[in-house]
């Protein structure tokens, strides 16, 4: 591969080395030391915010001090043997160097970013092997680190935290018979950086070549304890080299390294590429007190030393990208850095608003592997273009890296692609699906009364949650656990959101309940509170390590397994046999104990707030009662009765046949859903072969179990549905009148999660009607129950004037004549008036939350969210429905003409709102034929 850019041709000060191979990499120092003295290398802002500089010149003698320091202190290897390894173990705060000394801290010692990079040259400088090891590691996991890499010497921070940590670990490598382990003080700022009696000549090193190990790194220690990863070399000539696969030339650019620590490669590769492009490092000042990076900290100081690059986790642009200013200021820079995880998506598409572009890694030649079936995610490898640090694969009989990353295609412009997640952190269910942990713990994560959270699963139906509180509790507090459980369950929805960021959750496991597939949804009996008796592990980047974890929690999670598994209340008496009577009385008494409030004999249970583990609960007690009197295999049981049976008096007429008969098939082979008394289906019967052929034909998926708290929840039913039966794009998606707006919700989710939606069909409405100023007005000056009221009416005279219902079908039934009128105890009215309730609140959701509603208001936010769907729509007009009432003028298309150059309209002549459905050209509309 040939390079794109080379750096600093052009400067006065920055003399490029060669890039040959010629000059091994601390042997480049020493030739910026005498060919760009005068060049900026590291930057800071001190406590007044005047920016001070210190020059390459500055910076390489600092270098020498510190071989001199560690050849004086750590006695080289004899001829002939390995050089040295030396740890470094060290916070990663900023240290004072004035007389205001912090507590537990060395007032003067180097525990800053510039400070660990002087020390790793230093000892390169030396002829030794330095390897910094993140803080955060436990003792155990630095001990076996040290033992791994026969380091017998570490420079320790003064700070009490890492002096017990080292002592620890020095005790454990001791215990073990591994030896003494020699801890030294790190160097101070004075020693290095200020005029000292400490000589900055250059050290004449041992004979070195280029596959010799240079410097060690470790891994995250995600699965079990951190790996050390050593880098020769070679490894950091061609880090250095990266830049010039690039675009952009760095020599004269800043780049904040602020929140970038030295133990982490984000950190490292700083030197290697201001080695060898020009670029400068802007970092702490050494004065400043010891305060942890925190994203405002390390935008402003990014700003105040005039940073146009800047390094930092994800988590630190997600933050930034919801702040506005924030926004329009990173839009000088020419690039942000981030690693270690994954961006989510409400910031990208923030950043996408910033005219840029995300690139990974140009200077590698990736090879992407589909993962079974699935042609949308891909596990990495990368060939030997340049040096991996580890060759554990072969590719085309070439040696390779095998990642173990998956990354995904954009299903349309397959030039992108995101972060999916870690192959062995995917959970493989008992039932062959998979569940990515990634995206679903990131969404928990963002409660603030979660600290960590580990999603398990493997080898079992349902997924759980090892949840740790950010204020930890004794998980037997049961009164605390379940409010706990409660208080990060549930949270409120923000409908405009959905139009400016594509995001429809909020922080809390429902929120991540919306986004997951189906079996990957989270029971609220199945989040596993964590106990703050165990000791948890942390990996470099401050999250869980997911297998000492989840072995360390084994035995609460096969518990909490069997306990789901067999929830069923043993306590409840059964009757000697079970009939019509005592079939109902028992399943009275059984939902009254698992529901908040007993519902009616034939009212669905789902309807009144019957959930997924309620359910779970009801069908084992069912399935128990019935095996200990029968002798019935529950397995031969369907696992969704309760769905399909939602009523008490269902389930009690299940229950009797169960016992009586012994099995679950009837004449056609298998229990039946029960679909609803649909108004139209039930009376007009050529309709209704029609709808049901419209059925097959679009993939609707017809249940009982419609979740109506709110409209995304809803969508999310049938996004769900859907994809079960058509698990991806592209779709083709139909909304009929009211449901045009859920339409469009769920096109935006299926593109959020990266499916294709080829057309958007409204029926006989469409979503833009809501522009009309006078149904705005209605809006914001009626109550839901008169929204709902003119509703009714309206779906009345649509149904007098449909000719495909006869005038007899009117008059002999009333929830056909008088709609209107009919009460809520009608079960089709009720769940049509449900449906409109959550409609409405859905709409008010876009006008601002302060001040006057008005129509300019509304229509702003509104507009902004139709214009954002990005599909093409196509409006189907019937000629004797919607159209005829109050539609004038420009409405005439039903509002299509509101929703873009994509959208269309198409006006069917002779039918009705409802009759619309047996003309064939709606067929064939929707289907694209």
């Amino acid at each position: 591969m040939s390079f794109r850019t080379f750096h600093g041709l052009s400067s006065p000060t920055f003399k490029p080395p060669p890039l040959d191979g010629s000059l091994l990499f601390p042997d480049v120092f020493e030739y910026q030391f005498e060919r760009s003295s005068n060049h900026p290398l590291f930057l800071y802002a001190d406590a007044d915010g005047r920016l001070e500089t210190l020059l390459w010149s500055d910076a390489v003698r600092a270098f020498r001090r510190a071989a001199h320091i560690s050849r004086e202190r750590i006695r080289g290897a004899n001829a002939g043997t390995a050089p040295p390894v030396v740890a470094i173990l060290a916070v990663t705060v900023q240290v004072q160097r004035s007389q205001e000394t912090p507590p537990n801290l060395n007032r003067t010692e180097l525990a800053h970013h510039y400070g660990n990079l002087t020390i790793i040259a230093g000892l390169m400088l030396a002829g030794y092997i330095p390897f910094p090891i993140s803080p955060r590691n436990s003792d155990a996991a630095v001990a076996d680190l040290l033992q791994s890499t026969a380091c017998r010497h570490s420079y320790v921070s003064s700070d009490s935290g890492m002096q017990k940590l080292a002592a620890a670990a020095k005790a454990r490598i001791f215990a073990q018979g591994f030896g003494e382990l020699e801890i030294w003080p790190l160097p101070r700022f004075q020693e290095l950086f200020v005029a000292s009696n400490i000589p900055d000549t250059r050290l004449i090193g041992a004979s070195v070549k280029m596959e010799d190990v240079a410097i060690i790194m470790h891994s995250s220690g995600s699965t079990t304890f951190p790996k050390a990863i050593r880098l020769t070399h070679r490894i950091l000539l061609e880090m250095g080299l990266i830049p010039y696969y690039g675009e952009v030339d760095f020599c004269g650019l800043t780049t904040s390294a602020h929140a970038a620590p030295v133990f982490h490669m984000l950190g490292l590769t700083h030197l290697p590429y201001a080695a060898f492009t020009g670029m400068s490092i802007a970092a702490f000042s050494p004065s400043q007190p010891p305060v942890p990076p925190s994203p405002d900290r390390v935008f402003d100081l990014a700003i105040t030393t005039k940073a146009s690059m800047l390094t930092c986790p994800p988590s630190f642009l997600e933050t930034w990208a919801q702040n506005p200013i924030r926004v329009q200021l990173m839009k000088s820079f020419v690039s942000f850095i981030f690693g270690g995880g994954p961006l989510q998506r409400t910031p990208s598409c923030c950043v996408a608003a910033l005219n840029v572009i995300a690139v990974v890694s140009s200077h590698i030649d990736p090879v992407l592997v589909p993962i079974d079936d699935d042609s949308d995610v891909f596990r990495v490898f990368l060939k030997t273009t340049h040096t991996p640090a580890i060759l554990n694969a072969v590719i085309d009989g070439v040696p390779a890296l095998d990642t173990k990353d998956l990354v995904q295609r954009h299903p349309e412009d397959h030039r992108f692609w995101k972060i999916y997640g870690r192959h062995d952190d995917q959970i493989i269910h008992s039932n062959g699906e998979k569940t990515n942990p990634v995206p679903i713990e990131k969404i928990i994560l963002e409660d603030p009364a979660v600290k960590h959270v580990v999603l398990f699963g493997r080898g079992n139906f349902h997924v759980g949650a090892i949840v740790f509180p950010e204020t930890p509790f004794d998980p037997t507090d049961t009164e605390r656990s379940i409010e706990f459980r409660r208080k990060i369950w549930r949270v409120g929805f923000n409908a405009p959101q959905l139009a400016t960021d594509h995001s429809f959750c909020r922080p809390a496991v429902e929120a991540a309940n919306r986004i997951a597939p189906t079996h990957s949804r989270i029971f609220k009996e199945m989040i596993l509170v964590a106990s703050p008796d165990k000791p948890l592990q942390l990996t470099v980047k401050g999250t869980p390590r997911r297998g000492a974890t989840l072995q360390a929690y084994a035995e609460e999670i096969r518990e909490l397994y069997q306990d789901v598994d067999q929830s069923f209340q043993k306590h409840l008496p059964r009757p000697k046999q079970f009939n019509n009577t005592t079939s109902l009385d028992f399943v009275r008494q059984l939902v009254g104990d698992v529901m908040v409030e007993l519902p009616r004999d034939d009212d669905d249970l789902f309807r009144h707030g019957c959930d997924s583990l309620q359910a779970t609960w009801i069908r084992n007690s069912i399935i128990h009662a019935v095996t200990s009197s029968s002798g019935i295999d529950y397995q031969a049981i369907p696992n969704n009765f309760v769905y399909s049976h939602p009523t008490i008096r269902q389930l009690a007429q299940m229950l009797t046949k169960l016992s009586t008969v012994g099995t679950t098939e009837n004449e056609n082979g298998a229990i039946h859903a029960i679909t609803g008394d649909e108004t139209l289906r039930a009376h007009c019967r050529d309709l209704q072969r029609a709808w049901h052929a419209a059925e097959a034909q679009f993939g609707e998926c017809r249940s009982r179990m419609r979740p109506l708290d709110s409209l995304e929840g809803l969508t999310v039913f049938w996004r769900d549905e859907i994809r079960r039966k058509q698990p991806h794009g592209p779709y083709r998606i139909a909304a009929f009148s009211a449901s045009a707006l859920m339409g469009v919700v769920l096109a935006k989710m299926l593109k959020v999660i990266g499916e294709a939606v080829e057309q958007l069909t409204f029926i006989d409405n469409g979503p833009a009607l809501w522009l009309r100023e006078d149904a705005e007005m209605q809006l914001r000056e009626k109550t839901v129950a008169q929204l709902r009221d003119l509703t009714d009416r309206a779906v009345e005279n649509m149904l007098r004037a449909d000719p495909a219902i006869p005038p007899e079908a009117l008059a002999s039934n009333p929830n056909l004549r008088g709609f209107g009128s009919v009460g809520l105890g009608d079960k089709s009215v009720r769940i049509s008036a449900m449906f409109m309730t959550v409609l409405y609140r859905f709409l008010n959701n876009f006008y601002p939350d302060a001040g006057e509603k008005s129509y300019g208001a509304f229509a702003g936010s509104f507009s902004a969210w139709l214009n954002s769907i990005d599909v093409a729509c196509a409006v189907v007009v019937a000629e004797h429905g919607l159209v005829k009432f109050n539609m004038g003028g420009a409405w005439l298309d039903l509002g299509a003409s509101y929703l873009g150059p994509l959208a269309t309209a198409h006006v069917l002549d002779g039918v009705g709102h409802w009759g619309i459905f047996s003309d064939e050209r709606l067929a064939r509309n929707i289907l694209g034929v």
